[in-house]
């Protein structure tokens, strides 16, 4: 501790920086944020548990971009006795593939990952002759489900 301003070693091009009570962050104008101080339990984010009164850079991890092909895109005109039509949904095989329905009607069976490819089996039940219409959300993509009235 000192009881007066220093200059941190190895710290310039600074944009914005943080004081805690055991630890410190900084940001500096090429996006990267470093820390230093106490880090009990990671609080530097570089990956140890090692005290560091030098900044010490956070290290990222990689993040996988989610990106969903779908198909179909179209469920409309399902018939009157309801049954079990599927959406698959392509995407890194880490992505996740969230699916809701807003309707008692409509229900989310499974969801069923195999590699790049999801499967989302729905159960649209009859319904008494009535024309009706909801819509499910999957992967955050909406999709209109008409059944006919017949």
């Amino acid at each position: 501790m000192h009881p007066f301003p220093v200059q941190v070693p190895r710290l310039t091009n600074v944009v914005m920086i943080v004081a805690r009570d055991y630890h410190n962050i900084a940001v500096k104008a090429d996006g990267t944020v470093w820390t230093w101080g106490w880090t009990i339990n990671g609080q530097l984010g570089n990956g140890t548990t090692v005290d560091s009164e030098v900044p010490v850079q956070v290290i990222f991890p990689a993040v996988t971009p989610c990106t969903y092909a779908m198909s179909p895109l179209d469920l409309s005109n399902i018939i009157a006795a309801g049954g079990s039509p599927t959406i698959t949904v392509t995407t890194p095989a880490d992505c996740p593939v969230p699916a809701t329905s807003f309707q008692p009607w409509v229900t989310v069976n499974t969801i069923t990952p195999i590699g790049g490819t999801t499967s989302v089996s729905l159960q649209v039940s009859a319904n008494a002759g009535v024309p009706r219409a909801t819509s499910i959300l999957v992967a955050d993509r909406l999709f209109l489900v008409t059944q006919l009235g017949q």
